[in-house]
């Protein structure tokens, strides 16, 4: 047995990676990595079905590299479900270059693929030179932990069990095997960053440093293992400093301010909601500025506030600008569930106006229909308890009501009149009084 072939066995039992009886998905391009994986299973018997993607962007190349996985596949009599992709249409489609759409895709199918076929592991080719180059790569980018600790041997869905091998040990193994291959033309384009690693940075380093890809590995597993020990006190540090609600995760200035690397605290708690370095900075630069400033990611914004830095999906369109009542009996259910209630047999002093959800009001001061919309810059109405009117920006002010939430506050008018901030406060014109005698109960669900 070749040394490559007994490593590959006990790589994936040390590292548990899979369970050795039960069958996975090989993703197989045709380049010489995963063609010598291919073998590597065959040999050792382990079950196994082949997933080759075709991305269409090497004409003929393309489409020789799907006829030897098929050959190969129909060598072993083992499963291929091969998969053509309109590349390029998709990078266009979602503003991404080549390589990200090529990505995307094949790891859409993947996922799909193994579902429909009851599998629990997707092998991939990546080796030990790939784990360097892509270290090289994060650093050149600016990465934290994460982009230091390599390509992970098992990550979710996917498996690599040939990190532990190096390049020249593949291409010697093929040899040795007399292993046909695809070589994809586009590896020796230097407009990719990662084909300029490969070809002059890492040899370079090679001059210097002779065990370079070894150390590369090396320290990929000992930042993994470090990485380990940060996560569990970054999620103790945010679970000090956050709290979370429906809407939002809010984190407290203060206490951010007062960890020890605010910067980092920071980074962790927005990063993973699609928020890039330079976004991040700038909010921890002007976190004591004035409040309402709002950053988006794609997916989240994030509010700044007196107190606190609110984070929540992004906002969708409402429905309707408005939305008409036409009688007590008439109930709506969006874009919130309201309904009304006659009350009967009751006392005015029994009468409770201070539940955010409900109001009882005199129902003979209505005018029908009424109008519940969003709140407006230059509102205004009369609290109840006052005599004079108050701006609702001034009330919410009042009310210390984050900037993220004024937005969706709605208000319900009779006769273009405010009668009540829906779930703060009512009117004091739609107020029961000793004269009142129909007595009407409005309340969200």
């Amino acid at each position: 047995m070749m040394k490559l072939e007994e490593d590959f066995i006990k790589y994936i039992e040390s590292r548990s990676l899979f369970n050795l009886t039960r069958k996975v998905i090989l993703a197989v391009s045709g380049g010489i990595d995963s063609m010598v994986m291919v073998d590597l299973f065959q040999r050792n018997r382990i079950p196994y079905m082949i997933a080759h993607c075709n991305f269409g962007l090497r004409g003929i190349e393309s489409d020789g590299d799907e006829l030897l996985v098929g050959a190969v596949a129909n060598k072993y009599s083992v499963p291929l479900v091969a998969k053509c992709f309109n590349t390029r249409e998709y990078a266009q489609k979602h503003k991404c270059s080549i390589e990200v759409a090529a990505r995307e895709l094949r790891y859409e199918w993947f996922a799909v693929l193994a579902v429909e076929e009851n599998i629990e592991t997707v092998v991939l080719a990546h080796h030990a030179d790939d784990v360097a180059e892509t270290m090289l790569i994060n650093l050149c980018r600016g990465t934290g932990i994460s982009g230091l600790h390599g390509i992970l041997p098992r990550n979710g869905l996917y498996a690599r069990p040939l990190l532990f091998a190096q390049r020249s040990d593949i291409q010697e193994y093929a040899i040795e095997r007399n292993i046909k291959y695809r070589e994809d033309s586009t590896n020796k384009e230097e407009k990719y960053a990662r084909n300029n690693i490969r070809m002059h940075v890492l040899p370079a380093l090679k001059k210097s440093y002779p065990e370079v890809i070894q150390s590369f590995s090396k320290s990929a597993s000992i930042i993994r293992e470090q990485e380990t020990v940060y996560r569990k006190a970054v999620d103790d540090l945010l679970l000090q400093i956050t709290e979370k609600s429906e809407r939002h995760i809010a984190i407290s200035i203060f206490r951010l301010l007062s960890c020890v690397s605010p910067e980092v605290a920071l980074f962790e708690f927005l990063n993973p909601y699609g928020f890039n370095s330079a976004q991040i900075e700038d909010v921890l630069t002007n976190i004591e500025g004035q409040p309402g400033a709002i950053y988006r990611s794609a997916t989240h914004q994030v509010v700044r506030d007196r107190e606190n830095l609110y984070l929540s999906k992004n906002e969708e369109k409402p429905v309707a600008e408005m939305f008409l009542i036409e009688n007590i009996h008439h109930t709506i259910h969006l874009p919130i569930a309201l309904n009304f209630q006659k009350i009967e047999n009751v006392m005015m002093d029994d009468i409770k106006n201070n539940e955010p959800n409900s109001i009882v009001v005199d129902a003979d001061k209505l005018i029908f229909p009424l109008v519940l919309r969003k709140w407006e810059q230059g509102d205004f109405f009369t609290p109840l308890g006052m005599n004079g009117r108050k701006k609702l920006s001034d009330f919410f002010q009042d009310l210390k009501i984050p900037s993220h939430l004024k937005s969706h506050i709605y208000i319900l008018e009779s006769n273009k009149k405010i009668i009540w901030v829906v779930g703060y406060r009512m009117s004091e014109l739609v107020k029961i009084e000793k004269k009142s005698s129909n007595y009407l109960k409005i309340l969200v669900d």
